[in-house]
């Protein structure tokens, strides 16, 4: 169900809509995309996301994850190269 509701908000996001919160530094050239919480894990250095489309594995320091202005998870990725990682405030 969790994949499903991450699913339909993925596809509802319009480009511009969800563009529109993304620092600069991390989606100048619309890079930025919702990604399920659950392909992102993390390690002693940062997090690693799986891209279930590409079958990539990006990693990203700790130094490039912020919060996210929703609800859900969202990456910025260049090539094989992680930009910026937004996660949810967990309490």
């Amino acid at each position: 169900m969790r994949k499903l509701l991450t699913l339909l908000f993925m596809i509802a996001a319009t480009p511009a809509a969800a563009h529109s919160w993304y620092p600069e530094g991390c989606c100048r050239e619309n890079h930025c995309h919702p990604a399920p919480c659950d392909s992102i894990k993390p390690d002693r250095g940062g997090f690693w996301w799986f891209d279930d489309a590409t079958q990539q594995v990006i990693h990203f320091e700790s130094q490039q994850m912020k919060p996210s202005q929703d609800e859900f998870c969202h990456v910025c990725v260049t090539g094989w190269t992680g930009v910026c990682i937004f996660l949810p405030w967990r309490s």
